[in-house]
Parts: structure tokens; sequence; C-alpha cells
């Protein structure tokens, strides 16, 4: 249960800077090949910074949206996949959600691009945006978990082996 406090908190700092200029792009952010971890940012305490790489270039004109991965267990070098998506009506009031994939195990990007994200997958492959979605009135948090569930992972010690690991 701490784990999940602290993967909520750092969100909500990421949260609670949502307004970018989307027509800034730092190329320097970029990090191809290598997970963005963000738990260096919020310890240092470079919100922004960290903010500004997390940000994911839109695949779909109108869509804003933030991605990384929260260090949730160092010793075993366990990390959360994250996929952020702000309110876009009302968002200094909307509620925030985080979504976790049933399973346990399910990669919440089912839930994504299946069932009520913002992005929806066609069945030519291509994205488009949902014509209704759960992002347009709340902020929506998209967490695989637990380790080793889609994007998240971990060291070979930090796989979970029981549902009890697992809550």
């Amino acid at each position: 249960m701490k784990y999940y406090l602290f993967v909520v908190s750092a969100l909500w700092c990421l949260v609670e800077g949502y307004r970018v200029n989307v027509n800034s792009i730092d190329e320097s952010t970029h990090r191809e090949g290598k997970p963005l971890i963000l738990t260096p940012y919020i310890i240092d305490g470079n919100i922004s910074e960290g903010r500004k790489a997390a940000r994911v270039e839109p695949f779909v004109d109108g869509v804003d949206s933030y991605s990384g991965f929260l260090t949730v267990n160092a010793s075993s070098n366990g990390n959360l996949f994250f996929w952020y998506f702000p309110a876009e009506n009302a968002p200094k009031t909307a509620p925030v959600m985080i979504w976790l994939q049933g399973g346990p195990g399910g990669s919440s990007m089912l839930g994504l691009f299946f069932e009520h994200g913002p992005l929806q997958l066609k069945n030519d492959l291509h994205l488009i945006k949902r014509p209704t979605r759960w992002s347009q009135n709340i902020h929506m948090i998209y967490i695989d978990n637990p380790f080793g569930a889609g994007f998240s992972f971990t060291d070979r010690a930090g796989i979970a082996k029981t549902e009890r690991q697992i809550s």
C-alpha cells in the first residue's frame, strides 16, 4: 500500500502541472531506447523538468499526455509504468482516476486502447481519438502493475510470486 501512496503522490505532482506549452519541444528530453525514470526528478525537486521530459508527443491531435516510470522499490529496481491524460473539461476541478487493469497482471494499456481511454486502436492498427472517453471529464492515470505487467519492470528479486506480494 505504501508503494501505491508514493506512486499516487508522485503522479499528483505531475498532474498539478498539466498546463504545458505544446508548441515547445526540447529535443534533449527524447530518450529513445531507454526508460524514462522520473523518480530522480521528484527526489531532486525538479518537477517542471520531469514534467517536460514526460510529455508524450501527441499521436492524435487534441490528446495531450505524459508518461514514464516511477521507481517504487529501489532495492529490486522496481519501476511502474504510467500514462497520464489530463481532463479536457474543467481540469482545475476534475477528479483524478487511477486505472489498474484486472488480472492481476493485465496491462492497463488494454483499458486505454480498447475500453475507455482517449486513444482507440482500430482494426487496421491506427489510432483515433475515441469519441466518448473518460478523460473528457476526469484526469486519467493508467498504471501497469504489478512489476512485470505491461511495461512495468523489476529485477528478478522483485517479481511477485503470490497474490499477497502483489497486493
